[in-house]
This record gives C-alpha cells, sequence and structure tokens, in this order.
C-alpha cells in the first residue's frame, strides 16, 4: 500500500462511520406536537392533547384522560395508562384508540404496526379482523404523506396520514366525519424521562381485582342468558 492509501485509508473509515451515525440518527425521529380534533359540522377545531414522540416511543397526553397519560412502545409492542396521584399502571386496552392509531410507524410497513397495537389493545367489540390499505403518496404542507384506509368495519373506519421522514400520522378522518391533526410540531430531542415509568409504581390488574371481588360476600353472580323459545 502506498502512502496516499495509508493517508485515504483512516479518511474513508471516518466518512464510513459518520454515514453509519448519521443513518441512525435521521430513523431515530424526536419531536413533540399539539393533538387538534374538528368534530363533523363543527365550525371551529378544538385542543384534543398533546404528543411527544423519541424513536419508536410516544407519550400522550389527551384531554378524555386528565387524570394520567398514555406511554406506548412499539418495540415492545406495549401500551399502558399511567396515573401520576396513584402512582398506578395498567394496560391501556381500549380506553383510548389513541395508542392503536398515534403511534411510531415505519410507512413501509405501518399496517403490521398497527395490527399489532390493535393486538395488545384486545379482541375489537365486533371481532372482525382489521383491514388495511396502502393508498398511496400525496403531499400535506410540504412534505411527503403516505395515505392508509384501515378498518374493516365500515362505522370504525379511517384514513390515515403517516409523514414519511417522521414516521409518525399526522392526520386521521374517521367514519363519522371527525378529523384529528397533529400540529404544532416541534422536532428536537425529548426528555427521556417523559417515556419513563418510576420504579416505585405499581401494577394494577382489573381482573385481578373482578376476581377477588367475586370471592367476597358483595359478589352476586349474574343469572344465566335464556335461550330463545325455552322457559322462562
Amino acid at each position: 500500500m502506498n502512502k496516499t492509501s495509508r493517508r485515504a485509508a483512516p479518511t474513508m473509515i471516518v466518512a464510513l462511520i459518520a454515514f453509519g451515525f448519521g443513518a441512525r440518527v435521521s430513523n431515530a425521529q424526536t419531536f413533540s406536537g399539539w393533538l387538534v380534533t374538528t368534530h363533523a359540522g363543527a365550525e371551529s377545531p378544538e385542543s384534543a392533547g398533546r404528543i411527544f414522540v423519541s424513536d419508536k416511543r410516544a407519550r400522550i397526553e389527551v384531554s378524555t384522560l386528565a387524570d394520567g397519560f398514555l406511554l406506548v412502545d412499539v418495540d415492545g409492542p406495549r401500551a399502558l395508562f399511567v396515573k401520576p396521584a396513584a402512582r398506578l399502571i395498567m394496560d391501556a386496552k381500549r380506553s383510548s384508540d389513541t395508542t392503536q392509531i398515534f403511534v411510531p410507524v415505519d410507512p413501509a410497513v405501518a399496517c403490521e404496526q398497527w395490527a399489532a397495537m390493535e393486538r395488545i389493545a384486545g379482541p375489537a367489540l365486533n371481532d372482525e379482523p382489521s383491514t388495511c390499505e396502502r393508498l398511496g403518496t400525496e403531499e400535506m404542507d410540504g412534505r411527503t404523506v403516505v395515505k392508509y384506509e384501515v378498518g374493516a368495519d365500515p362505522a370504525r373506519r379511517s384514513t390515515r396520514w403517516v409523514d414519511v421522514r417522521r414516521r409518525f400520522p399526522v392526520k386521521v378522518e374517521r367514519a363519522d366525519g371527525t378529523v384529528v391533526m397533529l400540529e404544532s410540531i416541534v422536532d428536537g430531542p425529548q426528555p427521556a424521562t417523559l417515556f419513563d415509568v418510576p420504579a416505585n409504581y405499581r401494577m394494577f390488574d382489573p381482573l385481578q381485582l373482578i376476581d377477588r371481588i367475586k370471592q367476597s360476600d358483595v359478589w352476586v353472580e349474574p343469572p344465566p342468558a335464556k335461550r330463545p323459545g325455552g322457559p322462562q
């Protein structure tokens, strides 16, 4: 190897390391934004909450859950409801469908990731498997977005737009005409503490509470369902 090659080699290695690091950083999106809802027929939108995102984790603070917030980890996959005043944690389940929609997704496999978040939320009310179809790309506010239609039940179907660079849904239109937008987005690092559950919080399982109640004197077993045409 000549002198020129020896000098060039370290430079090439540094360049390759820098390129690899840059690629990882570009995939680790960190930002915050506000959820704004416009109901069908309403004259003006209303604030619905705030979202913080760091790579594949999200913290969702929605107005309908004033006593706590939601933590989502797509890699888990996991969705938790945290109640700071009571120092409790519980599985979010279907307490809010926000954890099934406004989560970090890879635009190339968004359908699979949404399906995973639906599965941890529990069976749907109608037990129908969800459907998901990619409809193509569009421009929204100068940014490239991928448009999807999700949901087998027409009454629960939604159209979703995913920001390609931020890898996150920025608009959802529900079947009833309600539109939820992610607005006032500020790109930048988010404190890690926003996504961590304090060690002194305890996990609360509602099913365990029901089992304990069943074993107590206050539980009354519901009567069996009557069969059509059977004895009354």
